[in-house]
């Protein structure tokens, strides 16, 4: 599991007096832990980095600190499965609808249950409007 992983990794950079990352780890384990529950699913930890991502290229934005902000996004970022390619989620889209999927809720859904956190919603959902589109 992630979680167990992000764990494993805090106290390795622990041992080795890697102060930076233990102060990421401590806030990401932290900010989960505070949801109360016992255990984490990798679709817990993976949409948490991803919101922790997004806040931090805000924060690029915004001014100071851009070079920790891209060591803490780059830190992040390797904790994500590797995202799916345009033509890996047209692929997945199209199985799907042949499938006999022909709503937009059916192939998110089927998209969330196969390839959940491997792909960018924003991309999917125009993919699937398109291919849904076809069908019409």
């Amino acid at each position: 599991m992630l979680y167990e992983s992000l764990k494993k990794d805090m106290l390795s950079a622990r041992k080795n007096k890697e102060s930076e990352k233990v102060v990421w780890f401590s806030s990401l384990i932290g900010e989960l832990q505070r949801t109360g529950a016992k255990e984490f699913e990798d679709a817990q930890v993976i949409t948490l980095i991803k919101k922790n991502i997004e806040s931090l290229k805000e924060n690029l934005k915004g001014g100071s600190g851009h070079e920790a902000i891209q060591r803490e996004i780059e830190f992040l970022s390797a904790y994500l499965p590797q995202q799916m390619s345009e033509a890996e989620l047209k692929a997945a889209v199209e199985a799907l609808v042949a499938g006999g999927a022909t709503q937009m809720k059916a192939v998110m859904m089927g998209l969330q249950s196969q390839y959940g956190g491997r792909y960018d919603g924003k991309v999917a959902s125009g993919i699937v409007k398109e291919a849904l589109s076809k069908l019409a």
